[in-house]
């Protein structure tokens, strides 16, 4: 857990962050729970465990935390459960398919008709998390109607992009 995503998160919403210790495992999952509003999973420098989604690891030279993994996922699965909400942005996103049955490509940038979105630490941060490309929004979605516009800028700083969706998520940007 890093300043770069709890700082905007609590200077915009003004919520108090309970930070859970995923090194403890699952045993007090329900009483975390019981004392949020909502759910939000940050991104993070390491891969999800491919095994956790059926795959062989393909970036052994990519770090993991399998602790993180074996905490998350149940964690989604019960917020899911008691519909709370849950926010998840970069690897937090890709826990949310994994919880619910997607897999990944581990390599996204070496698939044909990605882009490579890998960081390149030799710029500065202000660059790197600099808006960097478009993503179409799904016509009419409730996304697109949000933003007043189809089209907006983000940045991306993925080695791996969601392959096949978990039950029940649908995109809304591509």
């Amino acid at each position: 857990m890093t300043h770069k995503y709890i700082v905007p998160l609590v200077e915009l919403s003004g919520c108090v962050p309970l930070l859970a210790p995923t090194c403890c495992g699952t045993d007090d999952l329900e009483q975390y729970l019981d004392m949020v509003d909502g759910v939000y999973l940050t991104g993070a420098g390491s891969n999800i465990d491919p095994s956790l989604y059926g795959q062989e690891n393909l970036t052994p030279g990519k770090s993991q935390d399998r602790d993180r993994d074996l905490f998350d996922l149940p964690l989604i699965r019960a917020a899911i459960a008691r519909g709370l909400p849950i926010f998840g942005i970069c690897r937090g996103m890709q826990e949310i398919n994994v919880a619910l049955g997607g897999d990944m490509h581990q390599k996204v940038y070496a698939e044909p008709g990605f882009d490579d979105h890998r960081e390149d630490t030799d710029e500065p941060v202000e660059m790197q998390y600099a808006q960097a490309h478009g993503v179409r929004l799904v016509p009419d979605s409730w996304l697109a109607k949000l933003m007043g516009s189809e089209e907006i800028r983000v940045n991306s700083l993925h080695g791996q992009g969601i392959k096949t969706l978990g039950k029940g998520l649908e995109a809304l940007a591509y």
